[in-house]
């Protein structure tokens, strides 16, 4: 496999444990959860590795690096996925105390001879591509994995893509600070552009949070990628809206919570952890100053 910059997607099937215990039904959900995540992606994002509850997707960042569709994609994968969740859930398991949610999380990451992040061809537990030979049932109904030979992506940009999936929440799409700060990138470029002048108010500032490994264990903005606030508050536990500031926030001060009020900290801290020339040189890969380039890649 050759270089280059790749997107990774994380959708992460959560409270399955649970699920597996109060429901003999259990792998409809699983076959439902993988259907939507192979079947919707297919076209930009194939999945690479398969881990129970969790599904990680790739897609080689085209030499347009035009990745805004992408990232709609994914946020509209997650949400199909928690909606059906939703509804499997109110008829098989009506009284259960807990919620079965999809999060999602993306990130991106350069590859290559001279890159920081490295492809290995290796041979690891995994299910390959195809869905048809990807599953296997035994007599318990159980799914199972085979041993098949994959490039496994590794790097400082996967931790931090990993790490960062731990901050991730159902139905907004977490995404690393270098995506966040691209779009708001392009959204500038275009501001008459009807489709993209809209990103900013999509992205917002979940918190800072230690990320193990990562900028030296310096606090790291967490950025949630949110197209409907006002759908997603009315879905979210109410726990959330008693305890956490943040959905405070969302419910009496939304643009406060926005990621570009907070752009200057955030550069700054680029700057402090990754060097004065990396956050110019990603903006400078990932400009688009053609706007047929994006229609063409919208067609």
């Amino acid at each position: 496999m050759n270089g280059g910059w790749f997107l990774f997607v994380s959708y992460d099937l959560t409270n399955s444990t649970q699920l597996k215990q109060d429901s003999p039904d259990w792998p409809e959900i699983f076959r439902k959860f993988y259907s939507f995540v192979e079947s919707d992606g297919s076209l930009h994002l194939r999945p690479w590795k398969y881990n129970g509850d969790e599904v990680i997707c790739i897609g080689a960042i085209p030499e347009t690096p035009y990745i805004f569709p992408l990232i709609e994609l994914c946020y509209s994968v997650s949400n199909k996925v928690n909606d059906v969740l939703g509804e499997w859930q109110k008829e098989h398991l009506p009284k259960s105390r807990y919620q079965l949610q999809c999060k999602s999380t993306a990130w991106i990451g350069e590859f290559g001879k001279d890159a920081s992040n490295k492809v290995i061809t290796t041979s690891a537990s995994a299910l390959p591509f195809n869905q048809a030979q990807a599953k296997k049932e035994d007599e318990n109904d159980e799914l199972k994995s085979e041993r098949v030979p994959l490039h496994d992506f590794i790097g400082p940009d996967m931790d931090t893509g990993f790490r960062l999936s731990k901050h991730a929440f159902s139905r907004p799409v977490t995404i690393s600070v270098d995506i966040a700060l691209i779009l708001l990138d392009l959204a500038h470029t275009f501001q008459e552009n009807p489709r993209l002048k809209g990103i900013p108010d999509r992205l917002y500032l979940r918190g800072w949070e230690s990320l193990k490994g990562v900028w030296e264990n310096r606090p790291y903005p967490v950025v949630w990628y949110l197209e409907s606030p006002g759908t997603f508050l009315e879905t979210a536990p109410y726990e959330y809206i008693l305890q956490d500031k943040w959905f405070q926030g969302m419910g009496t001060k939304p643009d406060s919570l926005l990621f570009k009020n907070h752009k200057e900290l955030v550069e700054k801290a680029i700057t402090e952890t990754m060097g004065k020339d990396y956050l110019p040189a990603l903006l400078k890969k990932f400009r688009i100053t053609d706007e047929s380039l994006i229609n063409e890649e919208d067609e």
